[in-house]
């Protein structure tokens, strides 16, 4: 009945055939990126570093009280850790599916906050950082200097400094992760001979930075309450924290039996260098930094992954002479090509 109403009026069932060709054309552009829910735990990790321990002593003095306050946490699965030689501490907390990242990363930041008495000095010196771990990497970004002109360590630090805050800014973008990052650092390298003949070991040494190498409050002069005779006040300025190898050479460590005076440059060699030397960089024989582009939770990575490449192209005549940004892992192609044959599908 209803098929012999069409084949009588074949007009009729050609625009409606037109109609629904269309709507499903309009249809195409408005499908779901993503129609199931996120089936990846949430996770939250727990990073700090223990300067000059091994591996041993970062489990027993820094991952071990931590482990004891975090394990329990609401929503939690299960929890994992590890530490380096290099006195690295790492703790990744496994929430149940479903549950809110951010809450997870303050209850975490909560128990975080139980053991922090009972960690060293240096390593709260150091803070421990709390957040939300994003293990869906998009693309990675190679800063290298094409013709040698800058070594890793300042294309790490330009890096840093220069580019992972525009990154971090972009919609969709859940992380920016500088790869083996390079720190400049104040080196002490210490000469045991020297040490012995001064009669100094490195805790006194220690001690003598840290009392030498401190930013003090110094107030100021004729400020209230006052008897109201001042007609100034003025605020005092200290010297602040050091800052090259010379001052550091001269900080005083004691005084000989002859009067002599023994400074720091008498029993080491003082230099600017790397924070760690456990990781360097290269891109085609050259040197470079990595920086990871990690997604955020429900961003489209299409469209993230242009906007990176767009703000590369922005920033790019920001560049020192010398140094360029490429992409030599990116993970959009798959995704270009899985969204290619699905539209194929349709199609036919």
């Amino acid at each position: 009945m209803i098929s012999r109403f069409f084949i009588e009026r074949p007009r009729f069932a050609f625009v409606i055939s037109i109609v629904i060709t269309l709507a499903g054309l309009v249809a195409i552009f408005a499908l779901p990126v993503a129609q199931y829910p996120n089936i990846t735990p949430s996770q939250v990790s727990v990073s700090t570093t223990y300067p000059g321990a091994d591996a041993r002593t970062v489990q027993e003095t820094v991952i071990q009280p931590l482990e004891a306050q975090i394990n329990g946490v609401k929503d939690m699965l299960y929890i994992s850790s590890n530490a380096t030689d290099t006195g690295a501490a790492t703790i990744t907390v496994t929430f149940g599916i479903g549950t809110d990242g951010n809450v997870n990363t303050v209850n975490t930041q909560n128990r975080v906050n139980w053991a922090s008495a009972q960690l060293p000095e240096e390593v709260r010196r150091q803070s421990v950082i709390v957040k939300e771990k994003s293990s869906n990497m998009l693309q990675v970004l190679a800063v290298y200097s094409p013709n040698g002109t800058y070594d890793s360590l300042f294309l790490s630090n330009y890096a840093t400094i220069n580019l992972k805050d525009e990154f971090t800014r972009i919609p969709g973008v859940g992380d920016v992760q500088i790869l083996g990052e390079l720190k400049y650092a104040m080196r002490i390298w210490l000469n045991p001979e020297k040490l012995v003949e001064y009669a100094l070991n490195p805790s006194d040494i220690e001690a003598a930075i840290s009392a030498q190498n401190a930013q003090i409050s110094t107030g100021g002069l004729a400020q209230q309450p006052t008897d109201g005779k001042q007609q100034y006040s003025v605020t005092v300025s200290s010297a602040s924290l050091l800052q090259t190898p010379e001052e550091f050479r001269n900080i005083f460590l004691k005084v000989q039996e002859d009067g002599s005076e023994v400074r720091l440059g008498d029993v080491a060699r003082v230099e600017i260098g790397l924070q760690s030397y456990t990781a360097l960089g290269t891109y085609e024989g050259k040197a470079s930094s990595g920086m990871a582009i990690k997604l955020a939770s429900g961003a489209n990575a299409l469209s993230t992954a242009e906007a990176v490449m767009n703000r590369v192209e922005e920033l790019r005549p920001t560049f020192p002479e010398g140094v360029d940004v490429v992409i030599p892992f990116d993970t959009t192609p798959f995704v270009r090509a899985a969204l290619h044959e699905v539209v194929k599908t349709l199609v036919e």
